[in-house]
């Protein structure tokens, strides 16, 4: 094998080399952009159904604590006489609302169920800022008006559905007080799903807070920086707004089975240069069985012919060549006396004899049987 055919093989080997990767690399990414758009998807139907879930959960509430304030708004003294039976029967229709209060002139004065929330009992708005912005947004509009998430004065973090109550219903001038219904924040967002989101990080806040401490409430500030998906959460006053961002990763049997898949493709690749390299191999093996002499591996009659004719063809220059003719005399006696294998011996060992007694230049070549052909090049007198 010459070394102009050894770099031939390197330079195809390292180019085919190239060429798996490249397209194993391709085969890979897609694979894992489509497990990530999958992984996008996922994600993005989970938060969709958990917006979803919270915005039924916080209608009902409101539905059935809007009843409560129709009650006191048409006559508060009944609502007072009847306190227990009407937020008890609220209370059993949901299972979020942690409490219901009822504050006439701003100050609550009846809550139920008092156990376990006796420490707001007597609770003055005006004292938390925070909240009597809220109180007085409903005063001032004549409708309800959500606040929250807030901490509660008797422990925990609570969305506070707020009803103004008149005196003079349905005129709404004579400001009575407020009506509070207390939802369970952390029971709502836990039921809706937000508490077990998975591959994405999600960050709420209230843009229709009354006041400008509340901002983001759930989740990191830095998702709204830069968000892959953002939904408004709509509320029965305003709307909250949610933004996403994706944390999406293979995990272990994905990343399984894109290793399998680099090793399969190493293995069909391999495979197929092997195969590629005996079929290479067998065709040049023929071809010189074709173009050499099989005992003394000489270039035979074919090949002579071939070299000589591009001798004689070759462009600009005259051919300068002599072609001497080798005759072995009495070989017919070797493989009649010693054997065929003798006489083998022999014809390899005057063809190696020959090629160490040429120029490089020169050709050596077997036409058959115990006849040999000597072309010697650049030759220019007998």
């Amino acid at each position: 094998m010459t070394k102009r055919t050894k770099l031939l093989i390197i330079i195809a080997s390292c180019a085919y080399a190239i060429a798996w990767y490249l397209v194993t690399q391709y085969a890979a990414q897609a694979y894992v952009n489509s497990r990530f758009d999958a992984q996008k998807e996922q994600a993005r139907q989970q938060v969709s159904l958990a917006k979803s879930t919270f915005e039924a959960i916080i209608f009902k509430d409101i539905y059935l604590a809007d009843s409560l304030a129709t009650v006191v708004n048409i006559e508060p003294q009944f609502a007072i006489d009847n306190w227990e039976s009407i937020s008890a029967k609220l209370m059993a229709q949901s299972t979020h609302v942690r409490n219901v209060a009822m504050a006439p002139d701003d100050t609550i004065q009846f809550i139920y169920p008092l156990a376990g929330n006796d420490r707001a009992m007597g609770f003055e708005y005006q004292s938390r800022p925070e909240q009597f912005a809220s109180v007085m947004t409903a005063k001032r509009t004549g409708n309800l008006v959500i606040d929250g998430p807030r901490q509660l004065v008797q422990g925990g973090v609570g969305l506070i559905a707020r009803f103004p109550i008149f005196s003079d219903y349905p005129i709404s001038m004579d400001y009575w007080g407020i009506v509070s219904v207390v939802i369970d924040y952390d029971k709502v967002m836990a039921e809706a799903g937000f508490n077990s989101l998975q591959r994405v990080d999600v960050a709420i806040q209230n843009d229709n807070a009354t006041d400008n401490t509340q901002g983001v409430f759930f989740g990191s500030a830095a998702v709204f920086e830069q968000p892959d998906f953002s939904l408004p959460i709509t509320l029965p006053t305003g709307h909250w707004q949610l933004a996403a961002r994706y944390r999406i990763s293979l995990d272990a049997a994905e990343q399984q089975l894109l290793a399998v898949l680099w090793l399969v493709s190493l293995i069909v690749a391999s495979l197929a240069y092997l195969a590629v390299f005996m079929l290479i191999r067998s065709f040049r093996i023929a071809h010189q069985n074709a173009l050499h002499d099989e005992l003394t591996h000489l270039p035979n009659r074919r090949f002579l012919i071939n070299y000589i004719d591009g001798l004689l063809t070759r462009w600009g220059q005259p051919p300068r060549f002599a072609v001497v003719n080798v005759d072995l005399n009495r070989f017919k006696k070797v493989n009649d006396d010693l054997g065929h294998d003798a006489g083998d011996e022999l014809l390899k060992h005057i063809a190696n004899h020959m090629l160490s007694r040429v120029r490089a230049t020169d050709f050596v070549a077997r036409i058959g049987g115990d006849e040999f052909i000597i072309v010697l090049g650049r030759v220019r007198d007998e």
